[in-house]
């Protein structure tokens, strides 16, 4: 029993460790695209007012 301890806590550890390196790329694309792109002027108080 042990052993599938081990082999579920390691998963769970990898797991963890895919999740989070997606989070850490998307993030970091994100910001790199904020700082390199053109973000579009969006009037949304404009148009939710009429």
């Amino acid at each position: 029993m042990s052993t599938d301890v081990q082999t579920a806590h390691l998963v769970n550890r990898r797991l963890y460790r895919i999740v989070r390196g997606l989070v850490v790329l998307v993030l970091t694309g994100v910001i790199v695209a904020g700082f390199l792109g053109e973000i579009p002027q969006l009037d949304i108080l404009e148009q939710s007012a009429r």
